[in-house]
């Protein structure tokens, strides 16, 4: 359970608001039940609003998604953005962020001999492979986005050297060929969203479907319906692999009514190897197209254009050249140019600055320019001055980053506009504090103007109730899914993830962590050195790929070190003397033990020895073996032994009393052998 408290004040700092948002997700198996609401108090109302409430269902091999409630559908380009209240069945990649569904580059041939083979990438080796004599294929070679050089150098055993080179254009809007990526939703239109809890329009429908008939080319169909309007249409990508990558789309409408309409639009965008890029966009839009959104008809376009160049350098800096035009059916067209430029000073100084000419509908001009310093330690302090028309602003800010731990975060900005009919300035300080149980925050804002005076102020505490493996754990909140940790029993121990100090433990040994990422690979790890010497930490670093919002139990086994000692001897008649140098089996928890006793009969266990490593993992046994942590593996009671020597056998027993110390000495354990015809000679190793 999310939650997030605001209490809002105003000048003197009289009562102005107050907000109670939360968010309830429950998940049981492949299941997830999510529903947020928000309650608000103010001068004017006092209301609660149900947000969205929805169950969520992933086939995580599939990368297929199905959601039953509230949630928010698309319908492609030219479609729109809604959110409906029924069923959704998705294609979703990011599922599983390690498969890759965009064309990757790729090679295949042949080698006479055993051959190395290594793979650079815009001159930097990415990969290196032992090729066996025959066949060989390489696969899914891949890069950043845009015009690339893959080369390839095999060398065998004498030296001699092949270079192959591909050049290759990386794209992710490109399908790989055969997979398809498809959207059907069916629901009724929610309605005044965030104002109104349960308002429910007409029933719609809004779907997409591409496939990747090619690794250059992606074909798609989409459209929506409600009532008796609707709007389809196609939708295609094209990979130009020395020119980039077009994107078009086509579609018509109809409102139901007596109105037909037509949109089209086509991208083109270029990524060089020489680090210049070049985009072009262009959208028209007929005057009776129309979506099935309300709320998007009001303001509609007529056309959008845009067009830019850049080119960067690291010694030389970054540069951008932008025109931008819009029109809508209500207003007059707007038209702009913006220059842009930024640079890296030195390893901690950075500067940035534009220069905007608005052509139309009235000719202006604007400035920016900013300069930025990292001293270190998360610290980051701008400088910022903007100009536009008759009206300057300067802006001072200083902040530090909040950590992903526990910390604190804050920011202080100062600005000042001067105007030809007014002035304010402002000052606006804010305090972060990320605690063990949850996220506090102060924000603060003072303004002077020409007619006076005003201040602000917010004070926030937000965080989760979170319940997992019978642990019950007050946290900070929870953006995507959590897991509990469980060190043994060691209070004290850091929880990193990511190699990012999160958390430490408790008195139980058990630490919660609110910020893993769903789907991808988190390095959950301890730190060692705060294990007591005493204690036998079994890994120190983890890798779970949990789930979309779920919960996780990370176990590191940590029991703490016990040892037995003492001697075992023979008797036989009145005579004892040492068992040296034979084995001696027991059974523990069921499990076969064998240890070897030593001069004078001496023996030694130790619970590590004694855990081994052919039993499972306890992290694969999951949350049920929170409880088997930390556990020791000398439990108190009667043990029985069998001891061999010169093919006679002994059993005999003894006793582990209950005790927490770290050695356990257990004195002189005498097995009795029967009697014999021979007498029994010294219990030698070397006497054999």
């Amino acid at each position: 359970l999310n939650y997030r408290l605001d209490y809002l004040t105003g000048d003197s700092f009289g009562f102005e608001g107050f907000n109670f948002t939360n968010e309830l997700g429950v998940r049981i198996g492949d299941f997830l039940l999510l529903s947020n609401s928000l309650f608000t108090d103010n001068q004017e109302t006092s209301r609660f609003i149900r947000l969205s409430s929805s169950l969520i269902y992933d086939r995580r091999p599939e990368m297929q998604r199905f959601i039953l409630g509230d949630f928010t559908a698309t319908s492609g380009n030219l479609g729109t953005d809604l959110i409906l209240g029924g069923i959704s069945f998705s294609k979703v990649y990011r599922i599983n962020p390690y498969f890759i569904n965009h064309p990757t580059a790729g090679l295949s041939g042949l080698v006479p001999l055993p051959s190395d083979l290594e793979v650079y990438l815009n001159g930097s080796r990415i990969r290196t492979e032992r090729l066996a004599p025959g066949e060989f294929e390489l696969r899914n070679i891949t890069g950043y986005g845009g015009e690339s050089n893959v080369q390839v150098i095999i060398r065998d055993p004498f030296g001699r050297e092949q270079l192959i080179s591909n050049p290759f254009y990386f794209t992710d809007i490109m399908l790989k060929k055969g997979l398809h990526e498809y959207s059907y939703n069916f629901g009724a239109i929610r309605e005044d969203y965030g104002i109104v809890g349960n308002s429910y329009g007409k029933l719609a429908f809004t779907g997409f479907h591409n496939y990747g008939f090619s690794d250059s080319l992606t074909l798609g169909l989409r459209g929506e319906w409600a009532g008796s309007a609707f709007n389809m249409g196609s939708q295609a990508s094209f990979l130009i692999p020395t020119a980039g990558t077009v994107t078009a789309s086509l579609s018509g409408s109809y409102d139901g009514k007596s109105n037909s309409g037509v949109a089209g639009l086509l991208g083109w965008n270029f990524q060089g190897e020489n680090n210049v890029s070049a985009r072009l966009f262009v959208k028209g839009v007929s005057r009776d197209y129309a979506t099935i959104d309300r709320d998007a008809a009001r303001m509609k376009t007529e056309y959008e254009a845009d067009a830019g160049i850049g080119y960067s350098n690291q010694v030389l800096g970054a540069f951008n050249l932008d025109f931008a035009s819009y029109r809508t059916y209500e207003r007059d067209a707007t038209r702009a140019v913006t220059a842009s430029y930024s640079r890296s000073l030195t390893n901690n100084i950075n500067l940035s600055a534009s220069f905007r000419r608005t052509l139309a509908p009235t000719a202006a001009n604007e400035c920016y320019i900013s300069l930025n310093y990292y001293p270190g330690r998360q610290i980051n302090l701008s400088a910022n001055y903007r100009r536009a028309g008759e009206a300057s602003t300067e802006t001072l800010v200083l902040q530090k980053n909040l950590p992903l731990g526990e910390g604190v975060g804050y920011n202080v900005a100062v600005e000042r506009t001067d105007a030809d009919f007014y002035g304010v300035t402002g000052v606006s300080p804010s305090v972060t504090y990320n605690a063990p149980h949850g996220v506090y925050e102060a924000d603060y804002a003072w303004l002077d103007t020409n007619n006076g005076n005003s201040q602000y102020s917010r004070f926030s505490a937000s965080g989760a109730i979170v319940y997992l493996g019978n642990t019950l754990g007050l946290i900070r909140p929870v953006s995507d899914r959590f897991a509990l940790i469980k060190v043994g029993e060691v209070a004290g121990v850091g929880v990193n993830l990511n190699n990012q100090m999160m958390a430490r433990t408790g008195s139980s040994g058990t630490a919660f962590i609110p910020d893993l990422g769903s789907f991808n690979y988190n390095q959950v790890s301890v730190t060692d050195k705060d294990i007591p010497m005493d204690y036998l930490l079994s890994a120190k670093m983890k890798y779970i790929s949990p789930p979309f919002r779920s919960g996780s139990c990370v176990i590191f086994d940590a029991p703490k070190v016990q040892a037995i000692t003492g001697t075992v001897s023979a008797k036989i008649g009145t005579e004892i003397k040492p068992l040296e140098y034979d084995e001696v089996s027991l059974t523990v928890d069921g499990k076969p033990v064998t240890l070897q006793t030593g001069t004078g009969g001496e023996f030694y266990l130790d619970n590590y020895s004694l855990g081994g490593t052919d039993g499972p993992d306890i992290q694969d046994m999951g949350c049920s073996a929170l409880d088997k942590a930390g556990a020791s593996y000398f439990k108190p009671g009667n043990y029985k032994a069998t001891v061999n020597h010169e093919g006679r056998s002994c059993t005999f027993s003894f006793e582990i009393p209950r005790s927490y110390e770290m050695i356990l000495e257990l004195g002189q354990i005498t097995c009795e052998f029967p009697p014999s015809a021979d007498s029994l000679q010294p219990l030698s190793h070397g006497d054999k």
